[in-house]
C-alpha cells in the first residue's frame, strides 16, 4: 500500500515503478523504473545481473512481464 493503486500499463509514464514477474504462476520479484526512451515510448531501469544496473527500451519481452504499475 506504500504506492497507491495501481496503473494502466497504457498510461505508464517516466518514473513510475513497476513490479514484474517471470512467468504467469509466479509471484511479482522483479522491480524497475521506466524512464524516457530515443527509439521506444518507454524505457526500463533495472538491475538485470548481481553486478549491473542496466537500461533499455521497454521491448514486450520485458512489457509482457510487468504486472502492476504505480506512479509513486
Amino acid at each position: 500500500d506504500h504506492f497507491g493503486d495501481p496503473i494502466p500499463l497504457a498510461d505508464a509514464q517516466p518514473g513510475d515503478v513497476v513490479l514484474m514477474r517471470w512467468d504467469d504462476r509466479s509471484e511479482p520479484s522483479h522491480v524497475g523504473i521506466l524512464s524516457d526512451s530515443k527509439h521506444a515510448k518507454l524505457a526500463l531501469i533495472h538491475s538485470y545481473s548481481l553486478t549491473q544496473v542496466i537500461e533499455h527500451d521497454l521491448d514486450t519481452v520485458w512489457s509482457d512481464r510487468i504486472v502492476m504499475v504505480f506512479r509513486p
